[in-house]
């Protein structure tokens, strides 16, 4: 069974409408690199606004969606995925190769 990627797990709450910071996903996605899957959106055409906050001597960003791209950027959630393809196909060789033996 596939499950929603972090990148599409965090597009879906950014599209309802809502903001997120680095402690709002790690909490919410487990996500520890929030930066990256904010680039990771925008190079897929997410155009998203972030707003450093200064408070308490700590700095942060705040992410918005502005606009989400006019296709769309993920594939159907259907299938296996290509972890689990790869791994079939070396269970294969490797199975090839015992009844060699």
């Amino acid at each position: 069974m596939r499950t929603e990627t972090q990148n599409q797990m965090i597009a879906r709450y950014l599209e309802s409408g809502k903001t997120l910071t680095q402690l709002q996903a790690l909490d919410l996605f487990r996500c520890i690199r929030l930066p990256s899957r904010i680039n990771d959106l925008r190079n897929r055409g997410y155009i998203i606004k972030t707003t450093m906050v200064y408070k308490d001597g700590v700095k942060y960003g705040i992410y918005s969606l502005i606009s989400k791209p006019k296709q769309p950027v993920f594939p159907p959630m259907r299938g296996v995925c290509r972890r689990e393809k790869k791994e079939g196909i070396w269970r294969r060789l490797y199975n090839k190769l015992l009844i060699r033996k």
